[in-house]
């Protein structure tokens, strides 16, 4: 059976740098193909580098929901732009 992980958070500090490790262990457990959360400019520019390595790893991009009004205005336009030119598959 193939799996698929449908919301991850592999480009925020503490996790990022330790890409290849987390990605070999789901490999080794069968999951084919993972949809990373990317919550600001700079998780989606990490998220954009590991999915130029690992084309099996997706991107989306999202602002919480406690922090909409704070940072919906100065993410949006970083994940709009990217949506556009298909580098994300759903903003939130």
């Amino acid at each position: 059976m193939e799996l698929f992980d449908s919301h991850a958070h592999l480009s925020v500090e503490g996790v990022y740098n330790q890409i290849e490790q987390i990605l070999s262990r789901a490999q080794e457990n069968k999951i084919n193909h993972i949809i990373n959360i990317c919550i600001d400019e700079k998780s989606l520019i990490h998220g954009l580098e590991i999915n130029s390595n690992y084309s099996w790893v997706l991107n989306a991009g999202a602002t919480t929901p406690h922090d909409v009004d704070k940072l919906g205005d100065v993410d949006f336009p970083f994940f709009e732009k990217a949506a556009k030119s298909g580098q994300l598959v759903a903003i939130g």
